[in-house]
């Protein structure tokens, strides 16, 4: 088995990224990594009722219906866990920087990537919601969101980084700055 590279970093792995768990890395055409992730993963609290979205942001249901098409009402949660520490480089190729910003879930964790002026955000910063079909940075909705409070006290963990391009879990790359991007999303709010 091949070692992936860090191109293979998913926002799959952002997830409930705690000091203890595990999830895997990857695309399904190359070889899975382990990163260590909370137990639990995926089974997520929200402040919100994931069910009145659609109803309140009409614009969103071609996104929902994609992510229902592909699966994430199925997501199941994951057995095996490894340690991955709060912060500190992790030793696979690529070198990324755990960041913890805890918000969307109690455990997530960003990947920052010095040496690319990258960070992986996963949902912790989304340049679309998913659930309001807004674009821009952004905290993601009440619909997939644990604490917003939380989230927006993390965005300041991602702005630390200042990175140059930013790679949400959702919506497009942002290669504005990650300080930017924060800006705006703090000036956005919660949805």
């Amino acid at each position: 088995m091949t070692t992936p590279d860090a191109s293979t970093v998913t926002r799959d792995a952002l997830h409930d990224a705690e000091p203890v768990g595990a999830h895997s890395l990857g695309s399904s055409r190359r070889p899975r990594l382990r990163l260590n992730v909370a137990p639990g993963i995926h089974q997520l609290e929200h402040e919100d009722n994931r069910l009145t979205y659609p109803l309140t942001y009409p614009a969103a249901r071609p996104i929902l219906a994609s992510m229902t098409r592909a699966g994430a009402l199925s997501v199941k949660g994951i057995t095996g866990t490894i340690n991955l520490p709060p912060s500190g480089v992790i030793d696979v190729p690529g070198q990324p920087r755990v960041v913890f910003s805890p918000g969307h879930t109690a455990g997530h964790t960003a990947l920052h990537l010095p040496d690319r002026d990258a960070l992986l955000t996963g949902d912790a910063l989304v340049t679309l919601d998913p659930y309001t079909a807004t674009t821009g940075p952004q905290i993601v909705a009440g619909a997939a969101t644990a604490d917003s409070r939380a989230a927006g006290a993390s965005l300041e963990a991602l702005a630390v980084t200042d990175a140059r391009i930013v790679l949400p879990g959702h919506g497009r790359p942002w290669t504005s700055n990650i300080r930017t991007a924060v800006n705006l999303a703090l000036s956005v709010g919660v949805t």
